[in-house]
């Protein structure tokens, strides 16, 4: 997902991005904030407030992907620019608050971690607070446990399918596991 300019390796970062939450959400991807390289940019639904999901029971949804456009490679058929992950926040909520939230934010904590808000609701505030390791967490993983586990209701029939094409575009240009 590169491009020969700035604009064209942005185009091609969201473009399955888009396609992915066309699968399951009622949304767009939004990435207006310009074209600058080397300046953290955000990626996020709608106007970059909560989603409100179809499913059993009342979801809203929230998702913010930090990002760079920086310099990758010289050629001429695929670049000389990519779009690089530099942080994201997915976050799910009832309508009694914060469930679970999913950050990577490396200037502030280095590693991709999971927050367990619903740890409040349980009288472990504590919990709430920390950082639990993960490793690195794709939208499409985070997709997948929505349907599974919260009971969301795809808008697509052939969701699965295409949250495992967009899922390997991802895996075969990011550039850390």
């Amino acid at each position: 997902m590169a491009g020969r300019k700035p604009a064209e390796a942005v185009k091609a970062f969201a473009h399955p991005i888009q396609r992915a939450v066309s699968a399951v959400l009622n949304a767009y991807v939004n990435v207006g904030q310009g074209y600058h390289p080397g300046t953290r940019h955000v990626l996020f639904l709608n106007d970059g407030g909560p989603i409100e999901a179809r499913g059993t029971r009342p979801l809203l949804i929230n998702i913010t992907h930090q990002y760079k456009i920086v310099e990758w490679l010289d050629d001429d058929d695929r670049g000389p620019w990519k779009v690089a992950t530099a942080g994201w926040a997915y976050h799910v909520a009832d309508t009694d608050g914060d469930l679970i939230g999913y950050h990577w934010h490396p200037w502030d904590v280095p590693f991709p971690h999971v927050h367990t808000y619903f740890a409040k609701r349980l009288k472990a505030s504590e919990w709430a607070d920390m950082h639990f390791p993960t490793g690195r967490i794709s939208i499409e993983e985070f997709f997948r446990l929505l349907v599974r586990e919260f009971g969301l209701v795809p808008y697509a029939d052939n969701w699965d399918e295409v949250l495992g094409e967009t899922e390997a575009a991802f895996r075969r240009w990011r550039t850390w596991p």
